[in-house]
C-alpha cells in the first residue's frame, strides 16, 4: 500500500493491509513485544461487536449506504423454525448469512438493529452532537513512514470535519458516564490511538494540524446516552510521547526480530523485576 489518503479504500482492505502497523498492533506493544508477536500469528476471527460499532456507524453518518453495508440477521426467518441452530438447514442458513464482507447485526436484543435505533435517537436529539457530525469526512484511510523509526504506519479516524480542524471518533460503550469512559479510555488506550490519528492526518497533509480531537460515546444498553467528551490538550504531550515511545518499541522488536516479554522493563541485566505492592495492601495492613 502507498503512503498517503485513501478515500474510497473499504475497511476489510484497510485491515487486511499488512505493509503498515495500526493502533491496534502499537496498544498490544504497550502490553509487552511478547503480546505483539503473538496476535500478528494468531489467526484472527470475526468479531461481532466490531461489526456492531461500524454497522451504528454507518447508520450515523451514512444512513443511505446502510443496506450496501450492513446485513440484518433474523433468527425468525430460518428455514426450520421450530429447531434451534443445531438443525443442519437452520445452521448453513445462519453461515450464508455471516459469510460476507458487510458488517452483520441481530434484528433483535443485544446490539442489534433495534439496539442501533435507540442509540441513534440519543444522538438525534442532542443539537450539538448533531451539529458537530455535520458536513464530515467518514472513515478515510491514511498511510505514511514514521520519520524518526522509518516505520509504516496507517488509521482511519471516523469523523474528520471538512472545514475544521476537529477529528471525532465514535465509541459504542456500556457505560458511558465520565467514570466508565474514563476507566474504558485508560484501559482500551484511547488516547494513544486518538494521537496517531491527529499524527496521521498532518503526516499526510490532510491537515495541516488539529486543533480539537473529541470522543462521541454512545452507550449501547439503556438509557442509550450519547454524550461528547473533549481530549483535554493539556494531556496531548504526555500521550504523543507515549505513542512515540512505543512506536520505537514496535521499531526496534522488528529490526532485531527480538519480542521479549516483560523482562524488557527491568533495569537489571538478568531481567528481573521488582514486585509492586500496592497503595490498598499497605493501607489494609496499616488499618488491622
Amino acid at each position: 500500500m502507498k503512503d498517503g489518503i485513501h478515500e474510497n479504500l473499504s475497511i476489510v482492505d484497510y485491515h487486511n493491509n499488512n505493509t503498515h502497523y495500526s493502533s491496534t498492533q502499537i496498544k498490544r506493544v504497550k502490553g509487552s513485544l511478547s503480546e505483539f508477536i503473538y496476535y500478528e500469528n494468531l489467526k484472527q476471527e470475526r468479531k461481532t461487536h466490531f461489526d456492531f460499532g461500524n454497522a451504528f456507524e454507518t447508520a450515523l453518518l451514512e444512513p443511505d449506504l446502510f443496506d450496501d453495508k450492513v446485513v440484518i440477521f433474523d433468527d425468525d426467518k430460518r428455514p426450520e423454525p421450530k429447531k434451534n441452530f443445531g438443525s443442519t438447514l437452520n445452521k448453513e442458513y445462519k453461515k450464508r448469512i455471516y459469510d460476507t464482507d458487510k458488517y452483520v447485526i441481530e434484528q433483535k436484543g443485544k446490539e442489534s438493529f433495534e439496539t442501533i435505533e435507540y442509540m441513534l435517537e440519543s444522538c438525534y436529539k442532542d443539537s450539538v452532537i448533531q451539529s458537530i457530525i455535520k458536513d464530515v469526512g467518514f472513515q478515510t484511510s491514511l498511510f505514511w513512514t514514521d520519520k524518526v523509526t522509518g516505520l509504516k504506519l496507517k488509521t482511519r479516524p471516523d469523523i474528520i470535519r471538512k472545514n475544521k480542524n476537529v477529528i471525532i471518533d465514535v465509541k459504542t460503550i456500556l457505560n458511558g458516564s465520565p467514570q466508565g469512559f474514563s476507566k474504558q479510555l485508560g484501559n482500551l488506550s484511547y488516547p494513544m490511538q486518538a494521537c496517531l490519528q491527529m499524527r496521521g492526518v498532518v503526516e499526510t497533509g490532510l491537515k495541516e494540524r488539529i486543533d480539537n480531537y473529541f470522543w462521541l460515546v454512545v452507550e449501547k444498553n439503556p438509557p442509550f446516552n450519547a454524550t461528547l467528551y473533549e481530549f483535554d490538550k493539556e494531556d496531548w504531550e504526555f500521550c504523543f510521547d507515549e505513542l512515540d515511545y512505543n512506536i520505537s518499541r514496535l521499531s526496534r522488536g522488528l529490526k532485531e526480530n527480538k519480542f521479549i516479554g516483560y523482562t524488557e522493563f527491568a533495569n537489571n541485566d538478568s531481567g528481573v523485576l521488582k514486585a509492586q505492592i500496592p497503595l490498598w495492601y499497605r493501607n489494609s495492613n496499616i488499618n488491622q
